[in-house]
């Protein structure tokens, strides 16, 4: 039953880590489609970093997160393109009747930032800087640069937030001493063995110390995750 729980916690966790910007859409110009952007941006940033920092996430599922927030960020600001006063220009980094506000937050900020954060998630571990967003007189709204880390979890935290069901149970096994009863069954002939796994499940299912300690770790798993 508490592994079932577990179980149900960490299938919470399997969202998109893109979900903010996968959701741009209808905006009303392309000032009101660089807001949109922007807030997007930063959430699912943020979401990404806790993500690994917690264990929750690879390495190379954080990276395939941070090249999908900016793709859907590309599209949605380049779709904004085509009405009238607006103009796009791939790469460009000068802010100009050539590159409106959706390329130009896009080309000097967003994209940069995403790839100081890859940077930075590929070393395993660092910080990063995320560039400062300038308004503009028709309504983009000023968003100052901030700085984020990546840092690389220890084995144990990864461990517990990647498959919490497996880590609560080898440590109720390890404080029981389970696994040291089916190893020296084993060394006594097949049957014993069989028996003493049959022990150890028994003690787990019977022992009030199981259900204890499973509280206390399906707590800490479940403050984890929530983070």
């Amino acid at each position: 039953m508490a592994t079932a729980i577990i179980n149900v916690a960490a299938s919470l966790t399997g969202g998109l880590l893109a979900a903010h910007t996968q959701r741009l859409h209808d905006a009303q110009n392309e000032n009101s489609a660089g807001n949109q952007a922007v807030q997007a941006f930063d959430a699912d940033l943020q979401q990404v970093v806790d993500a690994y920092n917690s264990g929750q996430v690879s390495q190379a599922d954080g990276l395939a997160a941070l090249a999908q927030i900016d793709q859907q960020i590309y599209s949605f600001l380049r779709s904004q393109v085509g009405k009238p006063g607006t103009a796009w220009r791939d790469g460009y980094t000068n802010c100009d009747k050539t590159c409106t506000v959706g390329c130009c937050i896009y080309n000097t900020s967003i994209h940069p930032s995403i790839l100081n954060a890859e940077r930075a998630l590929q070393s395993g571990s660092g910080s990063f800087n995320v560039r400062k967003i300038f308004p503009s007189s028709y309504g983009l709204a000023e968003r100052d640069g901030y700085s984020l880390t990546f840092q690389k979890p220890s084995s144990t935290i990864q461990s517990i937030a990647q498959n919490p069901a497996s880590a609560v149970s080898a440590a109720v096994d390890s404080l029981l001493g389970v696994g040291s009863l089916i190893r020296n069954g084993a060394t006594g002939g097949s049957a014993l063995a069989s028996n003493s796994a049959g022990q150890g499940s028994a003690n787990r299912a019977s022992n009030p110390l199981v259900w204890i300690i499973l509280a206390v770790l399906g707590a800490l798993v479940l403050f984890k995750l929530a983070k």
